[in-house]
């Protein structure tokens, strides 16, 4: 009588083994692409969020003062940063009923720059990149910066909103 064999051979096992490796290989790239490329459009809109935050920042102002005599009203506004700065610093700056995300996907923070006119934040990646989306890009060593912000002429700043205030209200500018 013949021998039944009852499993694989390790020669069956080794090429199985191999086939699965080889398609594994090419096909790994071409899922994880699409995931990636996800990723880095949800931190920008993500980052569209913080942009929104950091005009509601921009354009709020810390203290008001009424000079009775003149009915003239002083605005202050809070300090602005021409430097990249961390997204806590908007976070802080709100109420807690704004939810402001300060990591992106990738787990780096998201920093930001304020001018009286316009808001930009920057969404950190961990490798270089050429392109995106025909967003404004920086490179900071081995990262990319990927800058999203609304352009200056949408863009109200703290004087137009003091004129729109005095309008509405009826204060004639002297």
């Amino acid at each position: 009588m013949a021998k039944r064999q009852a499993g694989f051979t390790l020669i069956e096992l080794t090429i199985t083994l191999a086939v699965i490796a080889i398609l594994t290989w090419f096909l790994v790239p071409n899922i994880w692409q699409p995931i990636h490329e996800a990723k880095i459009r949800g931190a920008v809109g993500q980052a569209k969020e913080v942009v929104a935050a950091c005009d509601l920042v921009r354009v709020t102002p810390v203290s008001t003062s009424h000079d009775p005599s003149s009915q003239k009203v002083t605005k202050v506004y809070g300090p602005l940063y021409p430097s990249w700065t961390d997204a806590t610093v908007i976070k802080a700056q709100l109420s807690t009923d704004y939810a402001v995300p300060t990591v992106n996907p990738f787990g780096r923070p998201y920093y930001f720059k304020m001018s009286e006119r316009s808001c930009s934040v920057a969404v950190e990646l961990d490798e270089l990149i050429d392109g995106w989306e025909g967003y404004e890009l920086e490179t900071v060593g081995t990262r990319t910066r990927i800058v999203v912000g609304t352009s200056v002429r949408k863009m109200a700043g703290p004087g137009w909103v003091q004129q729109q205030n005095r309008f509405l209200s009826g204060e004639i500018i002297r």
